[in-house]
């Protein structure tokens, strides 16, 4: 096991993440998104929170380039948005382009190819393409779950400008991104009680669940966060170090709260600003207190970082096992038992990891150099 390390370390590794290829436990809590996402993408999805994953996947991606962008421009004085455009392009598209070249070959095979399926992941707006339905959701290679990877995009093409426009004055940048953040989730009951969109089988409204305008908000508390922490950092250690017990007791609670609550309109509104509060909490517990740092000791176990590491083919691949094997479910009658349940979890995470391996090695290694030459240090 990693041994834990002080918590101001910690997050000053995190400052550090310019220069870094590996910041402390943040692969573990990606594994651990991950996972949750393709357990409940296996069939355990009445049980196990699988949108929890890709909200927190939002508030570590908002976090994280923030820190970096931060990072670049005091570092060098200078801040290249052309290259953090390459950088992202770089990271993101040779995985998901060959994981579209599966889905055309399948496609052209079964003689039924949708190229929606194709032209919306590529051009990131496959969440909106699901909000309309333009895309298939029972493929062989579906294409269902890009929708989260469109919003990151539109993410990343909407930072670097806004973060360069408020370097000199980052807390004007905090105070808009509080604004959109409060009353974001006022805006989510407005769209789910007057827009006319289907709802999808888990009884979420589709718009407010996967439009990037409704939930970019967790992307931008982790903008915020990371702004603050890095201009209040002493501030921020002495008053977490001094109560973290509270925070980490609130943080669990809007968590369970969050999670409870059945109402439609709830899940499909004030849910994700709670798991976003809850997750910040978090954070901040994870980052500025000793037993946090003992926590992120446990992340960076060797199979965690690893998983981490793959997180993203993973995310990416696991999808058509799962369809695969609640196919063949139903073509045989095997039924959903939960023996079949585990079953179907352990065969997903069997072929996945691998097929995330080699996605990494011979789809986004050969790009590793390039990436390096504009800036990259891996994330």
């Amino acid at each position: 096991m990693t041994q834990s390390c002080a918590p101001q370390s910690c997050y000053r590794s995190i400052f550090d993440g310019a220069e870094k290829s590996s910041i402390p436990g943040l692969d573990g809590i990606r594994a651990f998104s991950v996972g949750l996402v393709m357990v409940a993408h296996a069939g355990f999805g009445h049980i196990i929170p699988g949108g929890l994953g890709v909200t927190i996947f939002f508030v570590l991606s908002g976090f994280l380039i923030t820190n970096l962008l931060i990072s670049e421009w005091e570092n060098s004085g200078a801040l290249s948005i052309r290259n953090f455009y390459v950088r992202r392009y770089l990271r993101l598209t040779p995985e998901l382009y060959l994981y579209l070249l599966f889905v055309v070959a399948a496609g052209l095979f079964l003689s039924n190819i949708n190229w929606m399926d194709v032209i919306a992941p590529a051009f990131y707006f496959a969440n909106y393409a699901k909000i309309f339905k333009w895309t298939s959701e029972t493929s062989l290679f579906p294409v269902g779950h890009f929708w989260s990877l469109a919003i990151e995009e539109h993410f990343y093409i909407v930072m670097p400008a806004a973060y360069y426009l408020t370097r000199k004055s980052p807390f004007r940048f905090v105070f808009l991104a509080l604004l959109y953040i409060i009353l974001v989730p006022f805006y989510r009951v407005y769209a789910f009680e007057n827009f006319a969109i289907e709802r999808i089988s888990y009884a979420n409204s589709v718009y407010t669940y996967v439009a990037t305008e409704s939930r970019i908000d967790s992307l931008l508390i982790g903008c915020v966060m990371a702004i603050v922490c890095r201009y209040r950092f002493a501030k921020v250690s002495t008053f977490v170090s001094k109560t973290w017990p509270i925070i980490l007791f609130a943080s669990l609670a809007l968590m369970l709260v969050a999670l409870a609550i059945r109402s439609h309109e709830f899940r499909s509104t004030y849910r994700y600003s709670l798991q976003n509060i809850s997750i910040i909490l978090f954070m901040f517990f994870l980052f500025f207190s000793q037993f946090g740092a003992f926590i992120i000791g446990l992340l960076d176990v060797p199979v965690l970082k690893l998983l981490g590491r793959l997180s993203y083919g993973m995310y990416i691949w696991h999808l058509a096992p799962c369809n695969y094997l609640r196919s063949m479910g139903d073509y045989v009658g095997v039924g959903n038992g939960y023996g079949t349940l585990v079953a179907n979890v352990i065969i997903v995470f069997i072929v996945t990891i691998p097929i995330a391996w080699l996605s990494e090695r011979y789809a986004l290694a050969p790009f590793q150099a390039l990436r390096r030459k504009f800036g990259s240090v891996g994330h």
